[in-house]
């Protein structure tokens, strides 16, 4: 299904949230200005991914990632937006209405804050690539057979038969799509699983990625998405 079949009638202006005993004060919103957000449907379906900035009261501007054009007369609906505070190593949940602007921006009203947690920092997609690792702890840098199992904006799991410890680190090129370049990535080991056979799977966070770094993976992402439709 595509990102604007899910735009119903217009939203109305005087609609209200309803939240429970849960629901935040407003002021904190401020201080989630410039997260990455995805901003979902109602029904948790993911439209797109977003830079949350320009927060004033209950209202914000929205600078849309992903490659969606925007239809001109698309209309307002209502949306779960959902971000990650590494600050404070929580998730963010808001709901609100949201309606197009030119150049990718999107205005957010009437924004409710429902839920602060300690849930996963991004969507994941599954995956089955075959990647290269090349581990840089120790005097060994050959390059290394690997298979990415998911990935995110902020991190990775990869299976292979190399061994990691937690906190160690190693560079990983993966090539999400055939007609794209290679993203290359600095990870860290956060969990590890161990799988049948003498195979390790590895929780991995990217390090020291650059804004632009990170855009290029979340169109990746979104890309691979489009043919897939598996986010999880």
């Amino acid at each position: 299904m595509g990102l604007f079949s899910f735009f119903g009638s217009k939203a109305k202006d005087n609609e209200v949230v309803e939240t429970n005993e849960e629901t935040l004060n407003l002021s904190k919103l401020k201080f989630y200005s410039d997260i990455r957000v995805e901003v979902n449907t109602l029904k948790d379906e993911l439209l797109f991914v977003a830079k949350f900035i320009y927060i004033k009261k209950n209202t914000a501007q929205l600078y849309q990632y992903s490659e969606v054009s925007i239809p001109p007369n698309t209309e307002s609906m209502r949306v779960k937006i959902r971000g990650y505070v590494y600050q404070e190593k929580k998730a963010i949940y808001m709901e609100g209405i949201i309606t197009p602007k030119p150049d990718g921006i999107w205005l957010a009203e009437n924004l409710v804050l429902t839920k602060v947690n300690n849930d996963r920092a991004f969507f994941r997609i599954n995956t089955d690539i075959d990647s290269i690792i090349t581990n840089v702890n120790g005097i060994d840098k050959k390059e290394r057979e690997c298979k990415v199992i998911n990935i995110s904006v902020g991190g990775v799991c990869v299976c292979t038969e190399d061994i990691f410890y937690e906190n160690d680190k190693f560079l990983l090129k993966v090539k999400l799509l055939a007609e794209r370049e290679p993203s290359v990535m600095y990870c860290q080991v956060l969990r590890i699983t161990k799988r049948s056979g003498y195979k390790y799977e590895y929780g991995c966070k990217f390090l020291g990625l650059s804004e632009v770094e990170q855009d290029k993976i979340t169109q990746n992402i979104f890309a691979v998405q489009r043919k897939k439709g598996n986010f999880i």
